[in-house]
């Protein structure tokens, strides 16, 4: 796990209700976080849910419309599919693509730390 994430996953969690919209297969992404001690996610919508991340973000939004809803990613691709599916995307610096490749896609907002995305969520 990134540094500092832990600790971020745990606050954002007392004031936001937080999903895990991947790639990846549901139960790989559910043993990591419970291995890694991360039960705040009320939902994993993996690969094996089918769909884009676009139709999982808005099968979401549809069972949950009165919340406002964010998608954090680490790739162009991230960013874009969250722009697909209206919603504000939010674009971090520590994973697969640095800062200068994420703002080609203009995202909401630009994070490089844990602690700045606790601060986005926490004090606005």
């Amino acid at each position: 796990m990134f540094p500092g994430i832990y600790d971020a996953i745990k606050r954002l969690d007392q004031e936001n209700e937080l999903m895990v919209v991947t790639s990846n297969e549901s139960n790989v992404v559910t043993s990591f976080l419970k291995k890694n001690g991360l039960n705040e996610f009320t939902g994993v919508y993996g690969s094996d849910k089918g769909g884009s991340k676009v139709n999982k973000i808005n099968a979401i939004k549809k069972n949950l419309p009165h919340k406002e809803f964010y998608y954090i990613g680490d790739t162009k691709g991230d960013i874009f599919e969250g722009r697909k599916a209206d919603v504000s995307t939010v674009a971090v610096t520590w994973g697969w693509h640095d800062s200068n490749r994420l703002l080609q896609t203009k995202p909401d907002y630009l994070i490089d730390s844990p602690k700045q995305l606790v601060e986005l969520f926490i004090t606005r």
